[in-house]
């Protein structure tokens, strides 16, 4: 009725009940469902207007702006975002790299020469600010000049004083699909590492062991969802490398960073 009377659905946060239920046509359950959400209007815009003081902007799935890589996750794809910087970054071709917190000399060289290659050959990298492997792989790529997305799960603004300098010079884009003022939380940390699978064409996994953590938890889901492709580093010193490339996920070596074989190959 709305649609045909050229109106705007917002019109309804103005109307009563008995409007809605016997005008727009809509039942009791629903009338009154959005009587209460009128009530927490003013909440929620005092809260927008908060974060748009501090340069935060939100973005959702009904938005133009809205990052269109996510919407390969369906149902599963997040309704809102708040982001401060430029959120036109998220929109060209992009890779993650994850691997395990606690880092080696190897682990840290490969890391470095993954880095290179991704520099290389110009890909946006999305991380999700983990110590460790994320950590190297964006600092790397801003000091190399290149773009990048972080896209935090919680301490959004601790993350934003440590970049600011990036986010000034369009380098980098913070992301987080819960409140920017939210703690660490382990459900938002998976669900935030699903977001960044469907940002990207394709994973690297420098290393994982078996059952351990969130990036092996993330691959196995991405085996059997298919969000985006597994590029895992060929080595004997992780359990979870090995058994993903035994489940026939792409992997690559120490040889193939070093050669002109480019990682969309």
């Amino acid at each position: 009725k709305l649609k045909s009377a050229h109106k705007e659905p917002s019109m309804i946060t103005g109307m009563s009940i008995d409007t809605l239920t016997q005008i727009i046509g809509l039942d009791e359950f629903t009338a009154h469902k959005i009587e209460k959400r009128q009530k927490l209007l003013p909440d929620l815009f005092y809260a927008l207007q908060n974060l748009e003081n501090q340069d935060i902007g939100v973005t959702t799935i009904y938005e133009e702006d809205y990052p269109a890589s996510l919407r390969v996750l369906g149902t599963k794809m997040p309704l809102v975002i708040s982001y401060i910087g430029d959120l036109s970054l998220s929109y060209g071709v992009n890779i993650s790299v994850a691997g395990p917190q606690m880092m080696n000399k190897t682990m840290r060289h490969v890391t470095k020469e993954i880095m290179k290659k991704i520099s290389k050959e110009g890909y946006t990298v999305v991380v999700g600010g983990s110590k460790g492997v994320e950590e190297l792989a964006l600092r790397t790529q801003l000091t190399n000049n290149g773009n990048a997305v972080l896209f935090v799960a919680d301490h959004m603004f601790d993350k934003i004083r440590l970049y600011s300098k990036y986010i000034k010079q369009n380098k980098l884009v913070i992301m987080t699909a819960n409140d920017p003022y939210a703690l660490f939380d382990v459900t938002h940390a998976l669900d935030k590492n699903l977001y960044i699978c469907g940002m990207v064409f394709a994973q690297i996994v420098t290393g994982t062991h078996i059952g351990s953590g969130p990036v092996w938890f993330t691959s196995i889901q991405n085996i059997h969802s298919h969000w985006t492709r597994q590029l895992v580093y060929e080595t004997l010193d992780y359990s979870g490398n090995i058994r993903l490339i035994e489940m026939g996920e792409a992997h690559f070596t120490d040889e193939d960073l070093k050669s002109e074989v480019t990682l969309a190959e």
